[in-house]
């Protein structure tokens, strides 16, 4: 085996250890590039090599070959493909699959239709409403990395010209349609560029398959392990155990949070997840309404409940932060605002004004290798609330759902049992909050 290729191996059997322990949905990839460039024989590769380093792989195929509309140049045929795109992904993005390769995604729609807005088959007005649809970022932010590999037409019709005993002209696979096709690739990698994180390789007879299969791999390891193990906000233990010295709960105070602050490092969320001297940050976001508090129910399946209880009347991420700012409370909206996008769909902004409940933390609970911020997140309208109430919700596909409902915190306090609530929740309204 090839030295670069092993060491490739190496490091993707290391990552999916991290993969399995935290990932919360499928990496992402999509593949785009000049026609003949030789996309469809990466994505074997590609898909071949993660197999056989243990990842579950899966290929979104693209739609060209199947797609009912004659007209290739047609808007409606993009339409129909990138939309039949969009549907199998959002299909597998909740699953426990580890990667998902789009053969043709996003990325692609956009170079199309900037070509056919150069061929005056769509308005200004259609490109940027179709533009606006393809680019919505909540689906747009779930492709990872862009591989798009380019190759001069020649190259391109040189390896059409292979398979068949006498020459044709096609549609698109002459000399002036692939340079018109590079140009609308070169214009939509300049145009997305802050939008994708786009990997350009030449594809070129001077690069075998292998060979841009290798560079692409290598280059989306280190993209892949970034976006699984992100850096996060951390504090030493040392700092913490003092500020609970009377208990698992402290009400908000601005000296609590200055001395987290002040003290707070970043770093990648596997090397300190088992590190006892270290307590991770984690934004604890309560949804709350009226009639009372947002309850989650785990499914008796999920490991969390064996290990802490199967009500939470929270839910959040680790605080992310890469330390090139002070730590501040933004970054701990920012993560939150995110994780109720994702696993409640709710795309609200969160208050900046709310009063902040306070500090919990529980040396029993996971060796105390977290501390929670607990944030109420009210829920105002009477429609979001009715969407909420007795929802079963999908955890990214890695663990069973959850029920959910609104309680009187009251009851919840009076009975914890009854919900066998876990500590954090319990901590929480022992502490009060919130008042009858």
């Amino acid at each position: 085996m090839d030295s670069t290729i092993a060491d490739l191996r190496e490091d993707a059997m290391a990552l999916l250890q991290v993969v399995r322990r935290q990932a919360r949905r499928p990496f992402v990839v999509e593949l785009a590039g000049t026609p003949k460039a030789g996309k469809t024989t990466v994505i074997s590769m590609l898909e071949g090599f993660f197999d056989a380093c243990g990842y579950k792989v899966h290929v979104v195929r693209e739609r060209a070959a199947s797609c009912p509309l004659r007209m290739k140049g047609h808007f409606f045929f993009n339409t129909w493909t990138t939309t039949s795109m969009l549907a199998e992904l959002l299909e597998v993005i909740d699953t426990d699959n580890d990667i998902v390769v789009l053969d043709r995604g996003f990325f692609d729609a956009f170079v199309w239709l900037d070509l056919q807005y150069r061929r005056d088959q769509i308005t200004e007005a259609e490109r940027e409403v179709f533009a606006s649809f393809v680019g919505l970022e909540r689906w747009r932010s779930l492709v990872d990395a862009v591989v798009v590999l380019h190759v001069e037409p020649v190259v391109a019709l040189e390896r059409e010209a292979r398979g068949h005993l006498l020459p044709r002209r096609g549609s698109l696979m002459n000399r002036e349609a692939l340079t018109a096709f590079n140009e609308s690739l070169r214009v939509t990698a300049e145009r997305t560029a802050d939008a994708f994180e786009l990997h350009e390789i030449r594809a070129d007879d001077g690069a075998d398959a292998k060979g841009v299969t290798t560079r692409a791999i290598g280059e989306l390891l280190p993209r892949f392990w970034r976006r699984v193990d992100p850096e996060i906000a951390c504090v030493p233990r040392a700092v913490v155990e003092p500020l609970f010295h009377s208990g698992r709960f402290i009400a908000w105070s601005e000296d609590a949070w200055t001395r987290i602050t002040a003290s707070a490092l970043c770093a990648r969320r596997s090397e300190v997840e088992d590190d006892g001297d270290l307590v991770q940050l984690v934004a604890c976001g309560i949804a709350t309404r009226a009639e009372g508090i947002f309850l989650f129910d785990r499914d008796a399946r999920d490991p969390r409940t064996r290990s802490y209880g199967r009500g939470t009347i929270w839910q959040g991420p680790h605080v992310e932060h890469a330390g090139r700012a002070p730590l501040s409370l933004d970054h701990v909206r920012e993560s939150l605002q995110r994780r109720f996008a994702e696993d409640l769909h709710l795309a609200m902004p969160l208050d900046a004004d709310a009063s902040l409940i306070g500090l919990v933390w529980d040396p029993d609970v996971g060796q105390g290798h977290h501390i929670g911020i607990a944030i109420p997140i009210a829920i105002a309208g009477d429609m979001t609330a009715e969407h909420l109430r007795d929802k079963k919700f999908r955890t990214r596909g890695r663990q069973p759902v959850q029920k959910s409902r609104f309680l009187p915190g009251s009851d919840l306090r009076a009975d914890p049992d009854k919900y066998d609530l876990e500590l954090w929740s319990r901590a929480i309204l022992e502490s009060g909050w919130p008042p009858t």
